[in-house]
């Protein structure tokens, strides 16, 4: 069962069965199409996708968005993205609060394998460009960066924010 990342097994003679059953840590949501109805799914951040039967628990975690079902049985998500995953389990278990402002992380395919990442946060609709490495002094960053333009109400000139590199990079809207 997708729902147990981990079991034990011991029998216990004469008749008895021991089972220690480790379930999964859900770090996200996703929505996924199957037979023409979308339903939501879960993930951890190993990458394994499975279904909940209640998903109203799950519904202040991020939502994946951007990747595409490649086959039938859409059990694992690519594991080019597994650093970014667990770089956003480390900010989950060591800065909730960090992480509770994370709304969408957006995957763009690039070159195939290559993924660019989108966050978006809570209070702001711009998107920050990530590559790999999300670690809770760059989310104060974004958080920083992303408060200081809607306090000078600059916020709207811009198309995203770059966070790729050492310098943020903000590219302004055409016109501005």
């Amino acid at each position: 069962s997708p729902l147990i990342r981990r079991a034990y097994v011991e029998k216990q003679f004469p008749s008895t069965l021991k089972l220690v059953l480790y379930g999964r840590s859900a770090l996200g949501m996703m929505m996924v199409e199957q037979n023409g109805i979308s339903s939501p799914l879960v993930f951890d951040e190993y990458g394994v996708l499975y279904h909940s039967a209640d998903a109203s628990p799950y519904r202040d975690l991020p939502v994946l968005s951007g990747l595409e079902k490649q086959k039938d049985d859409f059990t694992l998500l690519p594991e080019s993205l597994h650093p970014f995953l667990s770089d956003l389990r480390a900010l989950q278990t060591g800065a909730p609060l960090l992480f509770d402002q994370i709304s969408e992380v957006e995957v763009k395919s690039m070159e195939g394998a290559f993924y660019e990442v989108h966050l978006y946060t809570n209070d702001y609709r711009l998107p920050v460009l990530l590559s790999s490495g999300l670690t809770e002094g760059i989310m104060k960053k974004i958080l920083l960066v992303l408060d200081s333009l809607n306090e000078a109400g600059r916020i709207k000139d811009f198309e995203y924010a770059d966070f790729r590199t050492g310098q943020v990079v903000l590219k302004t809207r055409e016109g501005n």
